[in-house]
């Protein structure tokens, strides 16, 4: 997972890692050169199994389609829609299936 998607995650409501940040795993600072008001922005990067229990009974699954894309796809449903999300990685998939089930 890259930092804007982090960061899209944070800004959409995701939860911040554990309450017990002190080894700071999963923790990433990302320093705006162009901002030295703020010169540290901290997000999150959760793992696999974060992303999927945060879909909850919405997260239908996921697989790996090994053809000429070679992707992961996610796939969600919230009841009223179906929704499948396309990615390099698997967390990336399921963070912007949570992402669009979120809207």
């Amino acid at each position: 997972m890259n930092y804007e998607l982090a960061k899209k995650l944070k800004e959409a409501g995701f939860l911040q890692g554990t309450d017990n940040k002190s080894d700071n795993c999963g923790i990433h600072w990302y320093r705006d050169m162009n901002d030295i008001t703020n010169p540290k922005t901290e997000v999150y990067f959760p793992n696999l199994s974060e992303l999927i229990e945060a879909c909850g009974d919405s997260f239908i699954g996921l697989t790996k389609h090994k053809n000429d894309w070679n992707k992961w796809c996610a796939v969600g449903y919230n009841g009223k829609s179906r929704f499948e999300q396309w990615a390099e990685t698997s967390e990336e998939a399921i963070a912007n299936l949570w992402l669009i089930m979120k809207k």
